[in-house]
């Protein structure tokens, strides 16, 4: 039971991971596919409905508590949400994460099956 548990916080760590990753690759292209400007020449527009630095890190840190995480994902992807960022993001994270937990599965029984 210790090794199921071990394996399935490393699955959750590296999903997190992930979803990071591929959230930072998104945010940085725009819909047609061209780079976001990232000198100070150039301009862009403001989202409005953008997030700070700050309540990303505490949605991350909410996400990073073990059960309230997981209800908190699925609260922000199909309650009413005024953010359509967190929105996706939740999605996104919910979708990787049964992903990742399927796999994990998967691999889980084949290695006792060996056994």
């Amino acid at each position: 039971m210790g090794m199921l548990l071990n394996l399935l916080i490393l699955t959750m760590e590296l999903g997190g991971l992930l979803v990071f990753l591929v959230t930072y690759y998104i945010k940085s292209k725009h819909t047609d596919g061209t780079a976001v400007p990232s000198s100070p020449g150039e301009t862009t527009v403001e989202d409005p409905q953008a997030m700070s630095v700050g309540s990303w890190i505490g949605t991350m840190l909410i996400t990073a508590i073990p059960l309230i995480g997981i209800i908190m994902l699925f609260v922000w992807s199909f309650g009413n949400s005024r953010n359509k960022t967190k929105e996706n993001w939740a999605k996104a994270s919910l979708i990787t994460l049964s992903a990742i937990l399927g796999i994990s599965f998967l691999c889980y029984i084949l290695i006792i099956d060996l056994f």
